[in-house]
C-alpha cells in the first residue's frame, strides 16, 4: 500500500485529505503501519516547504517504524 503525505509552504500537513500538525503524523500512520507492515509513504512537499518540517515528519515515521520512505518536491497548487 502507498499512502501520500503532503506538506504546503506553509507548513500545512494532509494524510487522507485530513490536515494535522506533526505531532499528529506519528499517531495517524501508526496505525496505518500496524494494518499493513509493508506500508509505503510517499511524502510530496512543496518546493519552499521548510526542512526542518520534512526531517519532523521523518522522525515521526521512524518512530513508529514506516520506514519505506520516498520524496518528492513540486511546486503545488495554491
Amino acid at each position: 500500500m502507498l499512502q501520500v503525505i503532503f506538506l504546503s509552504k506553509e507548513g500545512l500537513i494532509s494524510i487522507d485529505d485530513r490536515l494535522m500538525g506533526v505531532n499528529d503524523v506519528s499517531m495517524v500512520m501508526y496505525d496505518k503501519r500496524v494494518a499493513d507492515p509493508q506500508i509505503v509513504v510517499s511524502l510530496k512537499g512543496d518546493e519552499e516547504a521548510e526542512m526542518g518540517l520534512v526531517s519532523d515528519i521523518h522522525e515521526n515515521l521512524r518512530e513508529v517504524e514506516a520506514l519505506k520512505l520516498n520524496y518528492s518536491s513540486k511546486t503545488l497548487v495554491d
